[in-house]
């Protein structure tokens, strides 16, 4: 019995060694496989770059059917194209990476017959939230891999015998192994059912001198293989600040929809908090895309909102225009504001290391100066540190902006004015901002209170 017992853990370990640094390639792993699940993660695109850097692989070995979570595509030449601006520090999975993933798709299949180009599904695209809407989380899980389940095993039994299905969703609905027991993964169905299935995950541990690879794992862990990437997670770029004619478009949209409303400066035009940040995002956005081209300015209030809408949609049909800012610089802007921890600051999450925060945001600003949001939030570290004449001169370069007009917090930078103007003796400038501040509390406005109240 001791020697079975001996043996059994031998074998045990001797699978687990084999398998521990066996490097593979993609074009193996599709190749042995019908089913091909790459899972992703919401907060970053980097599995994004990687599915449109090897999508002309993918193809080549077959697969022509790729099914993703929420289809999460999205093209500016479609007539529904539309997004939602997040603020830069968010780590919202929407990111216009997506539209490169579309581009992506729509280049592959420019040159093939309609019967081999790449097919994009929702297979959760009948399940209605109204449906689920009252189960608890891990329930609602299974409801959705369910009908995942399903279509793609209908697809399954449809296609031809040599096209390949590709699943692109979260990573935990890929899982060979149980997360919760009222949740069967869509993996673990999968992998039950079908020998041809394969699960995919990334794992980001190596360091940046160390080249990607595909790492084979044992048959104990959650996935077959782990794609091997560097510790640099990337959090995408953020729509409005790609200035192009279909994001404009989408920006004028939005605000002609609020327009509409006839009740603009009301305390409740809009339904919830997120609307009404929606709604300064957009005047923001185009304010710094555009400059004086676009002549609105919510605090300043000196145009109405739907004459300065039109004259903006005439100018920019006149133009010419291809989005200007450099995409890794964008990137790397996104990525500090991210790693700056401000996000989970605000959530109530954790709080922040101010000096790696102040650092964060430095170097953020290095990337990109046109958004005032970055030196705001660098301004006010600066003053919670104490370092009050610094934080001065960044708040007054704040209200340098042309933007600035258009952001929720202006108050906020005015009282952080008026009380650094004491503590470094600045009477004259006291009295000017206290004027400002004042200015502004006669205007009607919104209510902006719950809306500054980030911390």
């Amino acid at each position: 019995m001791v020697k079975r017992v001996s043996l059994f853990i031998f074998i045990v370990l001797f699978s687990l060694v084999s398998c521990e640094k066996q490097k593979v390639d993609l074009n193996t792993i599709i190749n042995e496989n019908k089913i091909i699940f790459i899972g992703e993660n919401h907060s970053i695109i980097n599995p994004r770059l990687y599915l449109i850097e090897n999508l002309e692989t993918l193809y080549t070995c077959g697969v022509r059917h790729i099914c993703m979570e929420g289809f999460s595509l999205r093209n500016p030449k479609d007539v529904n194209y539309n997004f939602y601006c997040f603020f830069p520090w968010s780590v919202a999975g929407s990111k216009y990476e997506d539209v490169f993933l579309s581009q992506k798709i729509e280049e592959i299949n420019a040159g093939v017959s309609e019967s081999e180009k790449l097919k994009i599904y929702n297979p959760e695209e009948f399940l209605l939230e109204k449906d689920i809407e009252n189960y608890e989380y891990y329930e609602k899980l299974n409801l959705r891999d369910t009908a995942s389940y399903n279509f793609i095993e209908d697809l399954y039994h449809t296609i031809p015998k040599e096209e390949k299905i590709l699943i692109f969703y979260g990573y935990d609905h890929g899982s060979k192994k149980n997360i919760n027991r009222k949740w069967e993964t869509l993996g673990q169905r999968l992998n039950k059912n079908y020998e041809d299935f394969v699960s995919i995950n990334f794992d980001y541990s190596l360091e940046d001198n160390e080249f990607s690879y595909i790492e084979k794992q044992n048959s104990f862990t959650k996935y077959d293989y782990l794609i091997k990437q560097q510790k640099n997670p990337s959090y995408g770029i953020c729509y409005q600040f790609i200035d192009s004619k279909e994001n404009t478009q989408v920006l004028i949209n939005h605000l002609l929809e609020y327009a509409k409303s006839g009740n603009l400066f009301s305390t409740d035009f809009c339904d919830s908090l997120s609307d009404e940040r929606e709604f300064l995002n957009c005047i923001y956005y185009l304010k710094m895309m555009y400059k004086d081209n676009f002549s609105y300015d919510f605090w300043a209030q000196k145009d109405d909102l739907e004459i300065a809408l039109e004259n903006l949609q005439n100018y920019v049909s006149q133009q010419e225009i291809q989005f200007s800012n450099d995409i890794n610089c964008l990137r790397n802007y996104h990525k500090f504001m991210v790693d700056s921890g401000i996000e989970d600051y605000i959530y109530g999450y954790e709080k922040l290391d101010l000096e790696y925060t102040k650092n964060m945001l430095e170097k953020a600003f290095s990337y990109y100066q046109e958004d005032v949001w970055c030196l705001y939030w660098l301004a006010l570290v600066e003053f919670d540190l104490k370092e009050y004449n610094q934080a001065f001169i960044d708040f007054e370069k704040c209200i340098e902006y042309e933007t600035i007009n258009n952001i929720e917090v202006l108050p906020e930078i005015y009282e952080k004015l008026i009380f650094i103007s004491d503590k470094i003796d600045e009477p004259q400038k006291k009295t000017f901002y206290e004027e400002k501040l004042k200015n502004l509390s006669e205007i009607k406005i919104i209510n902006v209170n719950k809306m500054t109240d980030i911390r």
